[in-house]
C-alpha cells in the first residue's frame, strides 16, 4: 500500500501555488487546507479511480486498521472509507470537518465552508504572504473554490448552521479535554 497525503497546502514563500485555491500553509483559506490523498494498492483498489467525497487524514488510520485485520480503535474521528477505494460504497465521508487553531477557524459542510479569522493569524499569514482577510465568511466552494465573495448576508441559515457546528465542537473537545 502506497498513500501520499501532505499535511496541508503548499508553502507561497518556497514559490507553491496552490491554484485555484487561495491560501497556503498556515491559512485555513482551501489552499492551506485542501490537499491531495492517493492511495495504491494495485492488487485490492480500483486503479484511476477518483472521489470528491468530503475525506480527511483521519480516515488513513481506521482504513488501513480494516485493511490489515486490526480492530479500528474507539473514539477516533476517522472514517473506514476501503468500500470508496474499492467501490462498493460510494456514499462514505465526514458530514462535516472542522479546524480551529485559536485565530483562525473553519467548517466544512457539503459545498459550504465557514471561515473565520482574527488579527491573531496576522503573523502566519505575513510569514506566508498570503493576504488574510479578518471576519466571518461564508463560501460556496462549487461555484467559488477560490474563496472571493462572502455569502454570509445571502445565506444566513446555512451560516448560522456552520457557526452552530463550530461552537458544539468546540463544546464537545473542551468537555473530552477536562
Amino acid at each position: 500500500v502506497i498513500i501520499f497525503i501532505s499535511d496541508n497546502g503548499g508553502s507561497t514563500p518556497i514559490y507553491a501555488n496552490n491554484s485555484p485555491y487561495r491560501g497556503s500553509k498556515y491559512t485555513l483559506y482551501e489552499g492551506g487546507i485542501r490537499v491531495p490523498l492517493i492511495i495504491s494498492y494495485p492488487k485490492k483498489y480500483q486503479k484511476g479511480s477518483t472521489s470528491k467525497n468530503l475525506i480527511s487524514a483521519m480516515d488513513v488510520l481506521p482504513t488501513l486498521c480494516k485493511l490489515t485485520g486490526i480492530e479500528i480503535p474507539k473514539n477516533i474521528d476517522g472514517n473506514n472509507i476501503s468500500e470508496v477505494l474499492v467501490g462498493t460504497n460510494k456514499t462514505i465521508e465526514h458530514d462535516f470537518l472542522v479546524w480551529d487553531n485559536n485565530a483562525q477557524t473553519a467548517v466544512r459542510k457539503g459545498k459550504w465552508k465557514l471561515r473565520t479569522a482574527s488579527n491573531r493569524a496576522k503573523s502566519n499569514s505575513d510569514y506566508e504572504m498570503v493576504k488574510m482577510e479578518y471576519g466571518d465568511f461564508l463560501y460556496d466552494l462549487e461555484t467559488d473554490p477560490s474563496e472571493t465573495k462572502n455569502l454570509k448576508d445571502d445565506f444566513p441559515i446555512v451560516f448560522n448552521e456552520l457557526k452552530t457546528i463550530h461552537k458544539n465542537w468546540r463544546t464537545s473537545i473542551n468537555s473530552q479535554n477536562n
